[in-house]
């Protein structure tokens, strides 16, 4: 049984009653269950993904019980929208939670995950977990060093997608020699930026090639206004011969999720509208397997996975740490594209 602080709900008989009222009922079971308190700061697109996400989870496991944002508005939204709370301020949102997820802009997450694990709350941070590579060592250190051990994972929901978990089975018989992926989706308000599309493709690069990035090259499109980045194309060369090429951005019209890994032996084509991984032999012998990979969400395996390593004070599946590939190759891929960009400015210029 989790009583690691008073819990606002229990859970008895499958339904959630708030704990002073419990208390109170005649002949109440002594066994009833604890039910996590989730916090969700930041009440934007991303804050409404992870929030139904928790709610998904079973009942008498986790709710998400308070909303904090600085746009008071917003938070009344969400509040609204998961029969939450609203905070106006982040301290009193920390005592009242056992777990925060950390949907804020990118530049305030250290801030909040500090304020959360300095409370004692466990820590799900949504990606990228810092704006630089740099800084993540340090907020693992000083997480390291609150008042009580905390759950800190990172929120790479992409290694959690059942898509790819089928995509990365079904490749280990063989070795990879070449990788293309497709992560795009059309350019609507609440949609991922392309750093953090850029992000997710990088994030499930290892998992695919199974060896550490050596050259990369990267060139970009940007709008016409503001010049924002529209989509990005990267190759990639790992240290042991693979190439991967990935196309992110916002150039469709509907959300794209492809993969293409050409090996030894067979092609592995993996398709987010089918749901299934479908492994073609090269040459004639040999026969088409089709993987289902189920439809769970991603959002909320990850979510399961989180709560999990809570409930039973394990080391979550993504820690902070792990997410420092993905941070440093996006920085690469970055500074690549800006300085082909400069690169090509000053060849125009002359």
């Amino acid at each position: 049984m989790l009583q690691r602080r008073t819990a606002r709900f229990l859970a008895v008989d499958g339904d959630l009653a708030p704990a002073d009222v419990v208390a109170q009922v005649p002949g109440a079971p002594s066994d009833h269950r604890v039910v996590l308190r989730a916090g969700i700061i930041g009440a934007g697109a991303a804050g409404h993904a992870h929030a139904h996400a928790v709610n998904a989870l079973p009942a008498d496991l986790v709710r998400v019980v308070g909303v904090h944002d600085a746009d008071l508005e917003r938070a009344l939204a969400l509040a609204g929208a998961t029969w939450a709370e609203p905070f106006r301020d982040l301290g009193e949102l920390c005592a009242a939670v056992d777990l925060v997820v950390v949907c804020s802009p990118t530049e305030d997450h250290a801030a909040h995950v500090l304020r959360a694990a300095a409370a004692g709350c466990d820590v799900l941070v949504e990606r990228p977990v810092v704006p630089r590579a740099q800084d993540l060592a340090r907020l693992h250190a000083h997480v390291a060093r609150a008042p009580r051990r905390i759950v800190a994972q990172a929120g790479h929901a992409a290694l959690h997608d059942p898509l790819l978990r089928v995509l990365v089975r079904a490749l280990a018989p063989y070795q990879p020699a070449t990788v293309e992926l497709r992560f795009e989706t059309p350019r609507v308000p609440g949609a991922p930026s392309v750093v953090e599309i850029l992000h997710d493709a990088l994030t499930v690069l290892h998992p695919l090639t199974r060896s550490a990035p050596a050259q990369i090259h990267a060139s970009a499109r940007r709008r016409r206004s503001g010049g924002g980045l529209e989509h990005v194309t990267a190759l990639v060369t790992t240290d042991s011969g693979v190439l991967a090429t990935l196309h992110v951005g916002h150039l469709c019209d509907r959300p794209t999720k492809l993969a293409r890994v050409v090996t030894d032996r067979v092609v592995v084509e993996a398709s987010g509208d089918t749901g299934e991984v479908v492994v073609h032999p090269r040459g004639d012998d040999g026969e088409v397997v089709v993987h289902p990979a189920g439809q769970e969400d991603a959002l909320v395996a990850q979510a399961r996975s989180f709560v999990s390593a809570v409930g039973s004070r394990a080391v979550p599946a993504v820690p902070l740490s792990a997410a420092l590939p993905a941070l440093e190759l996006t920085e690469k891929v970055l500074r690549h594209v800006d300085l082909g960009e400069r690169l090509g400015s000053g060849r125009r210029a002359a």
